[in-house]
């Protein structure tokens, strides 16, 4: 697991994740429409979802050491 977590693959993909979540959060806007906050909502979701996994994924990983 500690391989995993730290491999540069993995690592890359949480820094995209981190720079992706950062455009979706600058994109929200007074005034915008009813699809793009639907759009935002869910990429928030997804967001949340991939970091809590990530923590996860870390917390065994350094616990096992």
């Amino acid at each position: 697991m500690f391989r995993v977590t730290h491999d540069m693959l993995f690592e890359s993909a949480v820094t995209i994740c981190i720079i992706l979540n950062n455009a979706f959060l600058a994109a929200e806007h007074h005034g915008m429409s009813r699809e793009l906050k639907h759009v935002l909502e869910i990429g928030n979701k997804v967001f949340t979802t991939f970091f809590t996994a990530e923590v996860a994924l870390k917390l065994l990983a350094l616990s096992k050491e």
